[in-house]
């Protein structure tokens, strides 16, 4: 993440104090303790710890928005495979709930969430990214789109600025 953003030519803030005390609380310790945060190795049943991260990260004043690169279970047809229709209704109740508190901190906070899940699944109903996107959440296939579109919002922002000041 750190050099699609430094190849579009964005700053990485680091990370305030504060926020490092929060990550160290929530994260295992083999977490990277600088910015980008690197929560690799989590499974998907630790996703408290995720959004435990994420609220410390959209709390901090250094931060202006979140790529956020986690699974997330839209589309879950697929699942079927695996599991009983049972299981994954509790997984969409879940991921509803959780994309729901996400929502929210957007909100609170007024910070985007990019959200990346190169999931083909997930784009299969483009209900869902509609969905997430009028709720502060925009749903990206890769990396590389998610921080081009960041890009084009902080030029957007200068840009806005430039016009106030004139």
């Amino acid at each position: 993440a750190a050099e699609a953003c430094e190849k579009e030519g964005l700053v990485i803030p680091p990370l305030a104090p504060g926020t490092i005390q929060k990550l160290d609380a929530c994260l295992p310790p083999r977490w990277s303790r600088s910015n980008p945060v690197d929560m690799g190795g989590l499974s998907n049943a630790e996703h408290s710890i995720t959004f435990s991260a994420l609220q410390a990260l959209l709390e901090d004043e250094n931060i202006g928005a979140i790529l956020l690169q986690a699974l997330v279970a839209l589309g879950t047809k697929h699942l079927l495979r695996t599991f009983n229709t049972d299981e994954v209704r509790a997984i969409n109740k879940t991921e509803k709930k959780n994309l729901a508190m996400v929502a929210k901190w957007v909100k609170k906070y007024r910070k985007p969430v990019f959200m990346v899940r190169p999931s083909p699944e997930i784009f299969a109903n483009r209900r869902d990214p509609i969905r997430l996107r009028r709720k502060g959440i925009s749903l990206y296939p890769s990396l590389h789109r998610a921080v081009k579109a960041l890009r084009h919002l902080v030029w957007y922002r200068q840009y806005l600025d430039t016009m106030v000041k004139k």
